[in-house]
């Protein structure tokens, strides 16, 4: 039985398994967005062993990708290729699933960095409160010469009302 892996990242990935039953590992470069089939004349157990080791890294079936909206690095399929349009597809939902985990992280970022400030204020008997704090990722340019293409600010207001240490909001 055949056991197809596809890699929907933007970098190569080297997948790295063991085959129930068989002492070792077994590795396989798969170029980004590239497949391979996995080396080996493989049983079904063995072939839902190595789905199973993957399942927890976010190894998915071509039949979920329709459905995806998390990032998934790989996919599968069994018995033949995975369709070249859902790797694409794949692509595509990764790449808006880690610009939104990056502009959370920005978020939360800042967020802490306000939270330390405010603490530093407090621990040196300031009396001074952070009300505003505001932060920017600028990407000024490029390691191959080329301009800017990156650029966001988050900032970071106290509510009012709220007690001295109360929750913070970020904002774009």
């Amino acid at each position: 039985m055949d056991l197809y892996v596809a890699n929907a990242t933007k970098q190569n990935i080297d997948f790295v398994y063991r085959v129930p039953g068989q002492t070792g590992i077994r590795s396989q470069p798969i170029a980004m967005g590239c497949q391979v089939r996995i080396s080996g004349d493989l049983m079904p157990e063995e072939i839902d062993g190595i789905i199973e080791q993957h399942r927890k890294y976010g190894l998915i079936s071509a039949d979920e990708v329709k459905s995806a909206r998390d990032f998934h690095g790989t996919c599968y399929s069994v018995g033949k290729p995975c369709p070249v349009g859902l790797i694409e597809g794949l692509l595509h939902v990764n790449d808006a699933a880690l610009v939104k985990l990056g502009k959370q992280i920005r978020e939360e970022t800042a967020v802490a960095s306000s939270q330390v400030l405010e603490n530093d204020l407090s621990e040196s008997g300031r009396p001074e409160r952070l009300r505003t704090y505001e932060a920017a990722v600028i990407e000024e340019e490029r390691r191959d010469g080329t301009s800017a293409s990156f650029a966001e600010g988050v900032r970071v207001t106290r509510d009012e009302d709220a007690p001295r240490r109360g929750r913070r909001n970020a904002r774009r």
